[in-house]
């Protein structure tokens, strides 16, 4: 049975998922940034499965880099799977085949799978039982390739708020380098490789930065709900956010991604 918490993500990325591509700037870039760490390892005869597949942003990188292997692509969002639908392969080129389903709850057999790749998604789901899937259905030595939001993305955000006494709760569940790394070896994970990167992006003002939160389906509030604050609040939030965090008269909003790559024992 689907939680609430699920419940409510798949109806906030069910809402962006019409624009959801005109606000995935740093998603592009982080499934950019972690499909150049595994590229070398894909072949046409490859199974491969985008866990998470958002709009199927890995179809185009694998159609772009002329990879035709057959995909298997997954949300947990029903309007982001009939997106990603929408741009599917035919079989002679390899074949794209979407279904919606739970990364902790994967519609696939065990051993089934030569590589997982999942963009920006761990840190939506239970992290433990999402690589306990993932690896059930890996074959053996099959690879996974994860880029997840690491602690201290839109810390800008999250300080300017609380200068003014009341946080402006975004996600609690972003994770450090050091605890996913000890999840992949208790999930039985070897070879694993851990990396890092900011990436900054640029905002005209608080309002547009706020936007592309929502806009990518990030603006639920797990735990707590912020209470209305009122206009007021939000224009002192862009002046002091103005104040300690921009560049060329524009707000710097920095996301810390983190990029691992590991193989099934």
């Amino acid at each position: 049975m689907i939680s609430v918490f699920k419940k409510n993500i798949s109806r906030d990325f069910d809402k962006a998922a019409g624009n959801y591509d005109e606000h995935a700037t740093v998603q592009r870039k982080a499934a950019d940034n972690l499909f150049s760490r595994i590229k070398g390892d894909i072949t046409n005869n490859n199974l491969v499965l985008d866990a998470g597949c958002g709009t199927g942003y890995l179809h185009e990188l694998l159609r772009r880099n002329k990879i035709y292997c057959p995909l298997f692509q997954t949300d947990i969002s029903y309007n982001m799977c009939k997106v990603a639908d929408g741009y599917a392969s035919p079989p002679e080129y390899g074949g794209t085949y979407t279904c919606r389903s739970d990364i902790e709850n994967l519609p696939f057999a065990p051993s089934s799978i030569d590589l997982v790749f999942s963009s920006l998604t761990l840190q939506w789901t239970d992290a433990e039982k999402s690589l306990r899937q993932i690896y059930n259905v890996l074959k053996p030595k099959g690879k996974i390739a994860i880029a997840t939001i690491g602690c201290g993305t839109l810390s800008e955000l999250r300080e300017s708020s609380l200068s003014l006494g009341k946080e402006l709760y975004i996600n609690d569940n972003f994770v450090k380098d050091e605890y996913l790394k000890d999840l992949f070896v208790k999930s039985g994970f070897k070879n694993i490789e851990v990396q890092s990167d900011t990436i900054r992006m640029e905002h005209d003002n608080l309002k547009k930065l706020l936007i592309s939160i929502k806009g990518v389906g990030a603006g639920y509030k797990a735990k707590r709900e912020v209470r209305y604050l009122g206009k007021n609040y939000f224009v002192r939030l862009e002046e002091k956010y103005k104040e300690n965090f921009c560049s060329n008269n524009k707000l710097i909003a920095g996301w810390n991604i983190i990029y691992v790559t590991a193989e099934k024992s």
